[in-house]
């Protein structure tokens, strides 16, 4: 994975991020989130800076802030992160820091979505339905219906980063419209194969819509192009 230019403010964030990526230890989880909450007096203004002023890949390939919020949204009892001890007072020790570092893994997951989607930090978007309507991810259609789970899909799935933060928008809005969308976008992503279930199931956390945490979203193992 190759090395992205950073401040001395943010070295601990992509350090710990990358850690998180290629091992996934306890450490690893501790240490990107107490990196997130150490960014200073305006964390998310400061995270949002650090994602945008960096467009490093993953190890799948993908944007490293995307890998980063679905590994942290995912977080299951089966990771190297929750290995238990052998003796039953070590179990339940294990148990309660586990739930109690799957709930603050989830939290810097939503953290980080909201940084890379949202608009507050960055200029806004003047129309997000016209953004959608020129995405590329919506080859086989004519015109884009926001109404058309199909388009959606496609969307959430196939979508570049300029989609995802125009469908954010769209999310965001307050009124009943936008929730029913955020609460589509859930349908999908326990319906329907996405390239980045974990992740939007973050970004729809950070909007206050949270999914059942023992549910586990369809993934597709194809990679979306951002």
């Amino acid at each position: 994975m190759s090395e992205p230019r950073e401040s001395d403010e943010t070295r601990a964030f992509w350090s710990a991020a990358r850690r998180v990526l290629e091992r996934g230890t306890v450490g690893a989880f501790v240490g990107v989130i107490e990196a997130v909450e150490a960014l200073g007096e305006e964390p998310m203004r400061t995270l949002s800076n650090v994602l945008d002023a960096c467009g490093v890949k993953g190890p799948s390939g993908q944007l490293m802030a995307v890998e980063l919020a679905e590994r942290l949204q995912a977080i299951r009892g089966g990771d190297p992160a929750a290995i238990e001890p052998s003796s039953d007072e070590g179990k339940d020790a294990s148990r309660i820091a586990f739930a109690t570092l799957q709930e603050r893994s989830r939290v810097c997951a939503a953290q980080i979505a909201q940084a890379l989607l949202a608009t507050e930090w960055r200029p806004p978007i003047d129309d997000p339905l016209a953004t959608l309507a020129r995405s590329r991810a919506l080859w086989n259609f004519a015109r884009f219906d926001l109404e058309n789970d199909e388009a959606l899909a496609q969307i959430v799935d196939r979508g570049s980063l300029e989609d995802w933060r125009a469908l954010y928008a769209l999310l965001a809005e307050p009124g009943d419209a936008a929730e029913r969308l955020r609460a589509r976008v859930e349908r999908i992503l326990f319906a329907v194969p996405t390239g980045h279930p974990w992740f939007w199931l973050a970004a729809l956390a950070s909007l206050g819509h949270c999914a059942d945490p023992a549910r586990e979203p369809k993934v597709d193992p194809g990679d979306a192009d951002l």
